[in-house]
């Protein structure tokens, strides 16, 4: 997996909540996205995975001392109870279009987000559907 260099994962915290780790191999990063502030036990299983996570990627136990410390970034904080997974899909979709300042500092309006998830379900649902059926 030398060819790795960035990897994006959400990950649940074994009870009601989800956030996002992000480990930039050639930046040397390791980034939590989380949507509470200063959950601690969301946190720490974010950091115990990125530890397994590591040697997956090459990197030496080593290496890891080396990183950037482990952040929440200031980003913006979810209101609803049951917002966490779209702020999820809110930032995986900014990193994977490149631009992940802006998965850190644009505002997120979850009924939007909401709504843009279903749109692109339907769309791909649709095309997924020509491809395998023969629609006249």
């Amino acid at each position: 997996m030398d060819d790795v260099t960035l990897l994006v994962f959400p990950f649940h915290d074994g009870k009601l909540h989800w956030s996002l780790g992000l480990v930039d191999k050639a930046q040397r990063l390791i980034i939590h996205f989380d949507s509470i502030p200063m959950r601690t036990r969301s946190f720490n299983l974010f950091k115990t995975m990125t530890k397994k996570l590591l040697p997956l990627l090459g990197w030496e136990h080593a290496d890891w001392r080396n990183l950037s410390s482990h952040t929440e970034w200031d980003t913006q904080t979810q209101k609803g109870d049951t917002d966490c997974g779209v702020f999820v899909v809110h930032w995986l979709n900014h990193i994977c279009l490149g631009e992940m300042e802006k998965a850190r500092a644009s505002a997120i309006n979850p009924t939007l987000v909401r709504g843009c998830i279903a749109q692109c379900l339907v769309d791909q649902t649709a095309t997924a559907l020509k491809l395998c059926c023969v629609v006249e």
